[in-house]
């Protein structure tokens, strides 16, 4: 089955984990190219974005479709550079919350997440097949060449000696404001804390404030969501940011 382009072209994008683009051609076959097939509709001569995960966006032209490959042309490949150096330690909340917070965290460009088991957490975060999904869900949306990682969980006895691997730490607080300190850069490795669903305990609450290594945020909003926080202590630390 050939599939021809009469409209203009429009960029998608693929995600083929860690593939290397040594090669001059590539070949989607299975999920991804049945998706690209069916559900972008893709067309011969039209353009796509591969994504390798480790830094790299490949412009690649479609030379041929049929019922379950798409053949690739690679005409460009680019090594991109990130935007920004963001974790994420996140209490995991509730799994749909959690699925959708590893997706957005994709599109902002967080490196990893790190678990942290606290009094209110859950059981932890996807893993396996249903994590690669999320992950290449977001990296797509985003076109982000970047692809997430998932840390071994952590306990707050861990904490300040993680802390210490970062410039900047933040922790977005409903009960403290303590946001002095250097000017961040672009280039500086950061650190965003994310509580549960019920919050943290007093006594994780009190550890946390009291940490000589955090900044602490209060916003002034309602009780927000764990994904919605992510989302929003994101955009905060970037409206912070300056140039090298």
């Amino acid at each position: 089955m050939e599939c021809y382009s009469t409209q203009k072209l429009i960029m998608r994008a693929v995600y083929l984990k860690d593939i290397s683009f040594s090669e001059p051609s590539l070949v989607v076959t299975e999920d991804k190219a049945f998706h690209l097939i069916k559900v972008v509709r893709i067309k011969i001569g039209e353009q796509i974005l591969v994504l390798n995960g480790l830094g790299q966006r490949a412009t690649c032209k479609v030379v041929d479709c049929d019922k379950k490959t798409v053949s690739l042309i690679v005409e460009q490949v680019n090594d991109a550079k990130r935007k920004a150096h963001i974790d994420l330690l996140l209490a995991p909340p509730k799994k749909d919350a959690s699925s959708d917070i590893v997706k957005y965290a994709c599109e902002i460009g967080v490196g990893k997440i790190i678990p942290l088991k606290s009094a209110y957490s859950q059981n932890g975060l996807e893993s396996g097949d249903r994590l690669e999904r999320l992950i290449e869900s977001g990296l797509i949306q985003s076109n982000n060449p970047f692809a997430l990682s998932v840390e071994k969980e952590v306990t707050f006895e861990n904490l300040e000696h993680l802390f210490s691997q970062y410039d900047h730490v933040f922790y977005f607080s409903s009960v403290s404001d303590k946001n002095e300190g250097k000017a961040i850069l672009e280039s500086d490795k950061i650190l965003l804390i994310i509580g549960p669903e019920g919050g943290f305990s007093p006594e994780e609450e009190s550890l946390l404030i009291t940490s000589k290594n955090i900044k602490t945020k209060q916003f002034p909003t309602w009780i927000l969501r764990s994904q919605t926080a992510v989302c929003v202590s994101a955009g905060y630390v970037f409206g912070l940011m300056q140039k090298n």
